[in-house]
Order: structure tokens, then C-alpha cells, then sequence
């Protein structure tokens, strides 16, 4: 009898333990994925909202130029 045999001596419930730490290991890449995939999204939203932010001010002063 060998090692897993002793632990596990029913072959279905190795298998089933197997199968569980396999789906484990997947959940946590996906959630590994959408972690990286939201802070992919919340860097693009702050660019987006600093270019918005400039180019208001950029409007601005060119508004203030155009008075002068």
C-alpha cells in the first residue's frame, strides 16, 4: 500500500479531492484575471478623467487668451 493509498483508499474520493483543488486553483486565476483586468480598467478611467481635466483647463486658458 502506498502513500496515497493510505490517505486516500478510495480511488473516487482521490479523485474528487484532485478535481476540488483543480477548481480551487482555477477560481483563483479568474479572480486573479479580474483583479488585473479592474485595474486595468480604473488606470484607464483616471487617464480618461486627468485628459478631460486638462483639456478643460487648456479651453480655459485658451478662452482667457482669446479676451485678452
Amino acid at each position: 500500500m502506498d502513500e496515497d493509498e493510505k490517505n486516500y483508499p478510495d480511488h473516487g474520493a482521490h479523485q474528487r479531492v484532485d478535481n476540488e483543488i483543480l477548481q480551487c486553483i482555477s477560481l483563483a486565476d479568474w479572480q486573479s484575471g479580474l483583479d488585473s483586468g479592474a485595474n486595468d480598467i480604473s488606470t484607464l478611467l483616471n487617464d480618461t478623467w486627468q485628459n478631460a481635466i486638462d483639456f478643460k483647463h487648456t479651453l480655459i486658458i485658451s478662452e482667457m487668451n482669446s479676451r485678452w
